[in-house]
């Protein structure tokens, strides 16, 4: 018997019985590969395998083009200078730098050196500023005071010095003291 094969997946092949001659026919409707990559569904059609639609190269990276190449498949090129956001509430300028989102750290600096300052992403990204010592002495003494610090002592043995709270910030308060000695 005569083999008949023309390599197409999108044909029958046979021999007809009568004349000897191969026979193929079209097998239109049934799955083939196209060979691309890009394409989604392969169906043949006409004795050809044809790709439909183009598949989702989408990485859900905000800092790539995404595309597809034809007998390649997905592409994910890095961008740059493209605004995105790094999801960090403290951050600000974000911008793509070789395909990654990188932001600049906020600057929450209120030029006060007896304030630790800093940017808190529990309060939605907001500057925060808390009195306290941002080191040995740096703060001593100073009208701005925290309850673990001691305010610089008067003179006057008569008066009583605290850290208390006023106007929503802790501030040195110097009170008479009535005791032994004093009027």
């Amino acid at each position: 018997p005569k083999t008949c094969k023309d390599g197409n997946p999108c044909t029958t092949d046979a021999c007809n019985g009568d004349t000897g001659a191969c026979v193929f026919n079209n097998a239109d409707g049934i799955s083939c590969n196209d060979k691309d990559p890009c394409t989604k569904t392969d169906e043949c059609a006409s004795g050809s395998c044809l790709g439909e639609g183009e598949i989702d190269c989408d990485d859900g990276y905000e800092c790539t083009a995404d595309s597809c190449i034809a007998g390649a498949g997905c592409h994910h090129a890095p961008l740059n200078g493209t605004e995105c956001s790094d999801g960090a509430l403290c951050t600000v300028t974000d911008a793509c730098v070789m395909g990654v989102c990188v932001g600049i750290q906020r600057t929450c600096d209120d030029n006060n050196g007896c304030t630790i300052d800093q940017c808190s992403p529990a309060e939605g990204g907001k500057c925060t500023w808390k009195y306290g010592s941002m080191g040995p002495g740096s703060c001593s003494g100073a009208k701005y005071c925290v309850w673990s610090e001691s305010c610089a002592a008067s003179s006057d043995p008569c008066l009583k010095v605290q850290c208390k709270e006023k106007d929503d910030k802790k501030r040195c308060s110097y009170s008479e003291k009535h005791g032994p000695g004093c009027p």
